[in-house]
């Protein structure tokens, strides 16, 4: 029934933002980064419901500031599908469901549906008037929607032109070309490209996404290892720095125990040995050949902003999938 369905929403809903709230205090950095650098717009306390208080209370313009323009949006998505929601639901609730009940013919009750007694259902066939009043609740819909999508968008035109004016350099003038073709993937041939559409001196730099391969997996595996020393040196100096204290593992299994802290230092001179290594390889094998591991995906940093913008308009191919320019998204 209606009620055993309600019932099971409110306790979903009860444990999702209790199970939340548990997240939040064990993991803060994940659920509330922004609070514990005091980036957020408010304060908020550590009692199980605070966030959603503060969240009620947050405007789009403070969501803006502190977690920028796309995630703001999201969050006025939702608040704008919440308000057709209500424009819509509350006059087809307040009018038509006591229509349909009282005096739609009572159809749904011969077949022994009371659900239906409130809904359309319910409405005998034919109804000398009632189908009417659906037509005008129809229009009624299209029209507050309509409305309420203009409204926002203006309100987005607003936000979206105050955000481009504060992008900080060089993001401003910088843009993001997406499907280079093979014979201009490399930094040379992408700058040489944008020179023959603008002036050679409104170039200030031209860079292909590079393929790193191997380069991400070291610097991920000298980020654990930089944990895992961090680790030992609190755990030694919980223990006063005495030398007899100092951790101790081994290298694999059933090896001799060693140095936990020199090991883990010794390692992670090697990683940041061999990352400079790979760094200076894909660097010269950048420079040497057109395509290999320079990748489609490039950046291209104007000296203004007034030839980014044009460069974001402009129309380089007869194909849609070659020289696709766009802004530059947050670093």
């Amino acid at each position: 029934s209606i009620l055993v369905g309600l019932g099971f929403n409110c306790i979903a809903i009860f444990c999702i933002a209790i199970a939340f709230w548990f997240l939040k205090m064990r993991y803060p950095r994940i659920y509330a980064n922004n609070v514990c650098e005091s980036k957020s717009p408010r304060d908020v306390a550590d009692t199980p419901l605070a966030w959603a208080t503060a969240s009620w209370k947050t405007t789009t313009d403070e969501a803006v500031k502190c977690a920028g323009l796309d995630q703001a949006l999201l969050v006025e998505f939702c608040d704008v599908a919440m308000q057709i929601l209500i424009q819509i639901a509350l006059p087809t609730t307040l009018v038509l469901c006591p229509l349909h009940f009282f005096l739609g013919g009572n159809r749904a009750l011969d077949q022994g549906d009371h659900l239906s007694r409130i809904a359309m259902g319910n409405v005998v066939r034919p109804h000398p008037w009632l189908f009417y009043v659906h037509a005008f609740f129809v229009w009624m819909v299209v029209l507050t929607t309509e409305a309420t999508i203009h409204q926002t968008m203006q309100s987005f035109l607003v936000r979206c032109g105050q955000w481009r004016k504060e992008l900080p350099y060089p993001q401003a003038s910088t843009v993001l070309v997406e499907g280079i073709p093979l014979p201009y993937r490399s930094d040379a041939k992408l700058r040489e490209f944008f020179e023959q559409c603008f002036e050679p001196s409104t170039i200030k730099a031209a860079h292909v996404v590079k393929d790193t391969g191997k380069l991400i997996e070291l610097h991920k595996e000298a980020l654990l290892l930089q944990e895992s020393l961090c680790k030992a040196e609190i755990a030694w100096a919980k223990n006063g720095q005495l030398p007899e204290f100092r951790p101790q593992m081994t290298k694999r299994f059933m090896g001799e125990r060693c140095d936990a802290i020199e090991n883990y230092t010794r390692d992670i001179a090697e990683h940041e040995q061999l990352i400079r290594k790979h760094r200076k390889e894909i660097i010269q094998a950048s420079q040497q050949e057109v395509g290999g591991i320079n990748t489609m995906n490039g950046f291209v940093t104007f000296a203004n902003r007034r030839e980014a913008e044009l460069a974001v308009h402009l129309q380089y191919s007869n194909h849609s999938h070659e020289w696709k320019v766009s802004y530059a998204p947050e670093p």
